[in-house]
């Protein structure tokens, strides 16, 4: 079920940044992984050990990640982001369903007469080899 969220939200991520071609998010975001993960494990960056991808439109994709301190040196992108508005969604089971929650929260949103601001965020819990039981949050920004 989509929420429709009016209490602001903040993520204060840091990862890295690439643009999506043909549309293969998936692709893209393992690729950016790849170079995300070895950069904190080479530079003993603590993180809280959540991944985000974040999404500007849908040309743009960043993984990311929440430092575990405050005022950490980090060679990587500082990304943050902010929803003063915003739809919820929690998605439970594989990721290769996620395009069925997306078209759940782009109906939810139209239905409600409200527009997307271009930006997202998903959160992932939990790794787990039982994929139904993998859980995404998915934040959409709104006008």
């Amino acid at each position: 079920m989509v929420e429709i969220r009016d209490e602001p939200i903040s993520f204060d991520l840091h990862g890295v940044s690439g643009a999506v071609l043909g549309r293969n998010y998936a692709q893209t975001g393992f690729k950016l992984m790849e170079s995300l993960w070895p950069v904190i494990k080479q530079n003993g960056i603590k993180t809280t050990a959540i991944n985000y991808w974040g999404y500007a439109g849908c040309d743009r994709l960043s993984p990311r990640v929440e430092l575990a301190g405050k005022n950490v040196e980090s060679s990587l992108e500082h990304i943050p982001v902010h929803f003063g508005r915003y739809a919820y969604y929690k998605h439970i089971g594989p990721y290769d369903r996620l395009s069925e929650a997306y078209a759940a929260l782009d109906k939810g949103i139209a239905r409600q007469g409200l527009t997307g601001s271009g930006g997202s965020v998903e959160k992932y819990g939990d790794w787990t080899d039982d994929a139904s039981q993998l859980v995404t949050e998915i934040f959409i920004g709104l006008n």
